[in-house]
C-alpha cells in the first residue's frame, strides 16, 4: 500500500506545473505547494518516529514554495519511509513507539511501530485525494487514473 501511494503522490507533484504550484482551489485552503509540504513534513514525522529516531530535518516544507525544492523534499522523504517500511520486520510490527506529538495531535501517544506505519499510508491517500482536486481543477488527469486508463501492456 505504501509503494502504490507514494508512487502515486510522486507523481502527482512531478504532473503539476511549477507556476501552479500556488494554485489554491479557495482562499481557505493550502495551497497546492503547501499540501505538498504538509505531506513531506508528515511523511519525516511518522517514519522518524516509528523509527525511533529525530526527524531527520529541520525545514517546515510547507513554507517552501518552489517546485524543484519541493519535488527533492518529497523525494527524499518518500525514500526515508521507504527505508523503514522495508526494514521494519514482523516482531518490530508490534513493537511499541511514543509519538512525541504533531499538530492536531496529543503531545504524546504511545502506539505501534506498524500503526504509525498504517497511519502514515492512510494520511497519504487522504492527502492524494485532495491533490487529485488540484489537478482537476488545474486540467491535469490524475496518475492514477491515467495509468488505470492506458491501454494494456503500457
Amino acid at each position: 500500500m505504501h509503494a502504490t501511494i507514494r508512487r502515486d503522490v510522486a507523481d502527482a507533484a512531478d504532473a503539476m506545473p511549477a507556476e501552479d504550484f500556488g494554485f489554491k482551489p479557495t482562499p481557505d485552503v493550502r495551497s497546492f505547494a503547501q499540501l505538498l509540504g504538509h505531506v513531506i513534513n508528515a511523511n519525516l514525522f511518522f517514519c522518524s518516529q516509528a523509527k525511533g529516531a529525530a526527524m531527520p530535518t529541520t525545514t517546515n516544507f510547507e513554507r517552501v514554495a518552489e517546485k524543484a525544492a519541493l519535488i527533492k523534499g518529497l523525494t527524499d522523504a518518500l525514500a526515508y519511509c521507504d527505508a523503514v517500511y522495508e526494514s521494519t520486520t514482523d516482531a518490530e510490527f508490534n513493537q511499541v513507539v511514543t509519538l512525541n506529538g504533531f499538530p492536531g495531535m496529543n503531545p504524546k501517544t504511545t502506539t505501534s511501530r506498524g500503526a504509525v506505519l498504517m497511519f502514515n499510508t492512510t494520511h497519504n491517500n487522504e492527502h492524494y485525494g485532495n491533490i487529485v482536486v488540484y489537478l482537476r481543477l488545474q486540467g491535469k488527469v490524475p496518475p492514477s487514473t491515467a495509468r488505470s486508463q492506458a491501454p494494456k501492456g503500457q
